[in-house]
């Protein structure tokens, strides 16, 4: 015996071929009257109401399932019904069932096709008067949304202001991946300052460490002077020490990313997971920190070279001091 089902789902009114060009994954986007054609992640929306409570407005859409099966129902060339609910003046909810076949499910493609419902323009168009109690034509009172499709993408900047110009709000693929690089460029700048800072702060480390060294083995730089060492090799050996601490850090800050963004990595996939099924496209990945393999290479490189130029001060200072001198130092 099956188990009734609900769920809840955006409805939208198109004509078969706009459905055209998206790719399938069972069935067909030529759709009749009567058949829907929905997102491959819909099937994930259908939850059992004897298990758990579920409260919202909206069309229910309610179909057949095993009996306290948590698995998505197969709702491919299924019957499903759908409640309609349209509300009077006194608050009175009337209801009336429709049935519909779903004829294809869309192959997934990350975007809102995945959780839409799309059935044919005149049916939905049937929907919404009843739902509103008067006869409503789009061809007179408007559409809720229309879709623009650009002739190529260098274009889609150009309609977008085009449209945007003519008093219409736009709401585009490009609109979110450029607020998203916004986003990543705003967040790169306040890290970038904050590394700056670290980065200043190192360097006179660095060198405040080195003039420290320089002091503590004054008598030991004499001693290389007097038995022939040249002021470019005393230079060379305290240039190579700063070297060496600016290239510890470096090592120590690479080290330390990597565990962050494992960490980030493994945060993220959980939030994700645990903010339902099938947020993710199969094979998609989780990785929100990558560390490219330049990036570790051109850091130990660059806290080289850091410790190298805050080194040059106490390295030339060790350089020029007097053999005969550094030997009397206590």
């Amino acid at each position: 015996m099956s188990r009734l089902r609900r769920a809840w789902g955006q409805i939208v009114g198109v004509e078969p071929e706009m459905l055209a060009d998206v790719a399938v994954a069972q069935g067909t986007t030529d759709i009749l009257r009567g058949q829907v054609v929905i997102g491959g992640r819909v099937p994930e929306n259908f939850y059992d109401p004897d298990a758990m409570s579920q409260y919202g407005y909206g069309p229910k859409v309610m179909v057949g399932g095993g009996p306290g099966s948590s698995e998505k129902p197969d709702l491919y060339n299924q019957i499903v019904r759908m409640n309609l609910q349209r509300y009077s003046d006194d608050g009175t909810m009337t209801e009336k069932a429709v049935r519909f076949q779903v004829a294809g499910i869309l192959a997934l493609v990350g975007w809102r096709h995945d959780y839409t419902i799309y059935a044919p323009f005149r049916d939905v168009v049937a929907y919404n008067s009843w739902a509103m109690g008067q006869r409503r034509d789009p061809e007179r009172d408007g559409y809720h949304e229309v879709v623009v499709r650009a002739t190529s993408r260098g274009t889609t900047l150009d309609a977008e202001q085009a449209i945007t110009a003519m008093g219409f709000m736009v709401q585009s693929e490009r609109q979110q991946v450029e607020q998203m690089n916004q986003y990543f460029r705003t967040l790169q700048a306040i890290l970038g300052g904050i590394g700056a800072i670290a980065l200043l702060v190192a360097a006179f480390g660095i060198a405040n460490t080195m003039l420290m060294a320089i002091l503590e083995r004054t008598r030991e730089i004499g001693l290389m002077k007097a038995i022939g060492a040249s002021n470019q090799a005393v230079m060379v050996v305290f240039l190579a020490e700063a070297s060496g601490i600016g290239l510890l850090g470096g090592i120590g800050g690479v080290l330390l990313g990597g565990i962050l963004s494992g960490i980030a990595n493994l945060v993220a996939k959980s939030m994700l997971q645990n903010q339902g099924q099938g947020i993710l496209m199969p094979g998609a990945s989780t990785t929100i920190a990558h560390i490219p393999l330049w990036l570790p290479i051109f850091a130990l490189v660059f806290s080289a070279l850091v410790g190298t130029i805050s080194g040059a001060y106490p390295a030339s200072r060790a350089a020029r001091l007097s053999p005969i001198e550094a030997l009397k130092y206590e």
